[in-house]
Parts: structure tokens; C-alpha cells; sequence
């Protein structure tokens, strides 16, 4: 089990979560050195308690060995940013590199949440990948791609911090060019209509998909209704279900409840 950073909203249904899945191993980015302001004292004692704490702290460039299906095309977990530090950086380096490769994008004051040390990570399925950047902010997200691409591209990109729009960089959602974008927001939680534009104005995005409807934006700052699990506040907790074939050569989106289900072809 993954603990992408210390909020609530990414950790704080662990001990629940354990409780009804076998859990084999516990990952995180690691506690501050001191106490930061945004992380509870009662969440973090109860992430202890639920880990005993035995869990493994990643570090960017890290791999989570997964099992291989004998025959099946290779699979690979790695680590890509973790504790503010992105592929082939020092520790401690500074949340804005210098890059004067994407001028329209200019760093935004330094985060002090724990959001920017979110773990990101890549997962790939033979020719299959799929990012998933957990609530990294606005200055991580461009060491990633500049001055130079760290990512590649992918066929799914899970958008960052529930499509917040201190996250998700013109740089990065351009650079990685997913073919479908799906945000994990609330009715009332991301989902962001700057972002939704952004991503609908990414050439490379075939379809946005979203967990919520945006109660607090126009239907023409939301995904159309098929692609959208939940319209109403008062929801059922409907999902979205991603489904890669074994060989890895296509993949499907099912948004449960509204019966709707595209595929796609990996890149």
C-alpha cells in the first residue's frame, strides 16, 4: 500500500483500508524532520500504529517489485518524485530548477504543504504506462520535464491533485501527451474549470473522464455526462474501472453506472 504524502484525504482511510485487504508492505516519502503544520499528530500516530511501524521509505528512482504473470509483458513500478527530489537529483535540491526551455510557464512561490512532496509514480505494463503524480504541486511537476522530459509519454495520466490548478504544469500534461486524462475530484473538491480546459486543449487527449461532477462550475467546465461517474453531490460512489488486455496492446475505460466503455490503443 502506497501513502503518496500526509493528508487526509491520501491517508487517512489506511487503518480502514487494511483492515478489509491483506496488506504485504507499507511505502511512503518519509516524515518531515520537524513537525509540519499540515500533518496531524493523530494521523501520523495511527499510520504507525496501523504499519507497526515497519514501512519502506522511497526515494526517487526507487522500483516497487511487483509479481510477474508467467508469459504476461513485463511490468514495472518506479518512483519518479519523492520528498520535493525528482529522477537524477540531490537531496535537499531546491523544489524550481532553473529552465528557460518553457518561458509561458514560470515557477510559482515555493509550496510549504506536503503536497510537493508527494510520491509520484509510473506504472508500465509492457508498452502500457500510466502516471499517477499523487497531490505534487506546480514547481516538482516542471523539474520532471525541464529542461528535460524525465517522463516520456503515456497512454493514462491520472490527473494530478484532483485537478487543482496549483498543480498539473502546461509543461508536464504537454510533455508526458496522455491519450485520456481521468480526474479523481469531489463535487466540490478539484476538478478545476481551468484545468478541465487545459486538458481538453491538449492535443494528444482523446477523452477526459472525471470521478465527480463539478457542482460549483457550468456543464461546460465538466466532462460530458458519460464520462462522468457521479453528477450529483449526494452520490452513490460510483467509479471508474481502467482495464489493460493481457498482452498490452489496447485498454478500456468503464465508467460504472452510466454503462460507458472506450478503448484505446496503447501507444
Amino acid at each position: 500500500l502506497v501513502t503518496t504524502h500526509w493528508h487526509g484525504d491520501h491517508v487517512g482511510g489506511l487503518a480502514a483500508v487494511a483492515q478489509r485487504l491483506p496488506v504485504g508492505h507499507y511505502y511512503d516519502h518519509g516524515f518531515p524532520a520537524t513537525n509540519a503544520s499540515d500533518i496531524p499528530a493523530l494521523l501520523k500516530g495511527a499510520y504507525i500504529e496501523a504499519t507497526h511501524g515497519a514501512s519502506t521509505v522511497l526515494h526517487a528512482g526507487d522500483e516497487i517489485r511487483l509479481k510477474q504473470a508467467p508469459g504476461a509483458p513485463p511490468v514495472r513500478l518506479r518512483v519518479v518524485a519523492a520528498d520535493g527530489i525528482v529522477l537524477g537529483e540531490a537531496p535537499g535540491s531546491a523544489q524550481t530548477r532553473a529552465c528557460t526551455a518553457r518561458p509561458a510557464h514560470p515557477p510559482i512561490p515555493d509550496d510549504t504543504s506536503d503536497n510537493y512532496r508527494s510520491l509520484g509514480l509510473r506504472l508500465s505494463f509492457g508498452g502500457f504506462d500510466f502516471l499517477d503524480l499523487g497531490d505534487l504541486t506546480w514547481n516538482v511537476e516542471h523539474k520532471l520535464v525541464c529542461p528535460k522530459n524525465l517522463l516520456g509519454v503515456v497512454d493514462v495520466y491520472q490527473v494530478t491533485h484532483h485537478g487543482a490548478d496549483n498543480s498539473n504544469n502546461p509543461a508536464l500534461v504537454a510533455a508526458v501527451a496522455p491519450t485520456v486524462a481521468v480526474i479523481d475530484n469531489g463535487p466540490k473538491k478539484g476538478g478545476m474549470a481551468v484545468i478541465y480546459k487545459r486538458l481538453r486543449q491538449t492535443a494528444s487527449i482523446k477523452d477526459v473522464y472525471q470521478l465527480h461532477r463539478n457542482v460549483e462550475t457550468t456543464v461546460a467546465d465538466n466532462a460530458p455526462a458519460e464520462l462522468v461517474a457521479n453528477d450529483e453531490e449526494a452520490c452513490q460512489g460510483e467509479w471508474i474501472r481502467l482495464r489493460v488486455d493481457p498482452p498490452a496492446k489496447s485498454y478500456e475505460v468503464e465508467v460504472h453506472g452510466k454503462g460507458t466503455k472506450r478503448t484505446y490503443a496503447v501507444k
